[in-house]
């Protein structure tokens, strides 16, 4: 977090790091492929939060059995 504490009315940053699994896997955002579901994060406050904007790390390509073409994921490291 930028700030120690958050302040009604002004920007803070927010860095959340995912620990995934290993041999599992989540989808890029955006998703390689139309029908493949984009990881998103959103935000659940009873306080007046607004998300203005996410960056979302670069996927690693690989391939899996369903596609012949690559996918970009986010996987354990």
């Amino acid at each position: 977090m930028s700030s120690k504490q958050i302040t009604p009315g002004k920007s803070f940053y927010l860095k959340v790091r995912l620990k995934i699994a290993k041999g599992w896997h989540i989808n890029a955002n955006p998703a390689s492929m139309d029908f493949l579901i984009p990881t998103a994060l959103s935000v659940d406050s009873d306080l007046p939060i607004e998300m203005l904007s996410v960056k979302y790390p670069k996927g690693k390509k690989l391939r899996f059995e369903f596609s012949q073409m690559t996918n970009a994921v986010c996987h354990h490291r």
